[in-house]
């Protein structure tokens, strides 16, 4: 059975679902899906904490309207918000040291080979 969300009035989901793709004590990258039955969204989590040139921080729910239009499946909602971090790690914080991070998320990125 699909959980179901929950969506205020301006089409921003209240209880996503979340994926910590990597945590440590300076930053983290969480994405968040959801669904309104028909459509999926993403949302994200992204921060730095704490170093000598100050702070990161960057997030948003998973929000579905007429101007957000989503996606056809939950794989296509989860690999744009992955898609999204690593640019936003790459471009956006540069002064950053954010390789584990990013490695983090490419790996999250392709698909696991299940051995059983």
């Amino acid at each position: 059975m699909q959980k179901r969300y929950k969506f205020n009035q301006y089409g921003v989901c209240t209880n996503p679902k979340s994926e910590t793709i990597y945590k440590s004590e300076k930053m983290h990258a969480i994405i968040k899906l959801a669904t309104d039955g028909e459509r999926w969204a993403y949302g994200y989590e992204l921060a730095i904490k704490g170093t000598s040139v100050g702070c990161f921080s960057h997030s948003g729910l998973p929000k579905i309207n007429q101007y957000h239009m989503g996606f056809k499946t939950e794989k296509e909602a989860r690999t744009a918000a992955i898609e999204w971090a690593i640019y936003t790690f790459k471009h956006q914080t540069s002064m950053y040291n954010v390789t584990a991070v990013l490695n983090a998320l490419q790996k999250a990125l392709t698909p696991q080979l299940k051995l059983f």
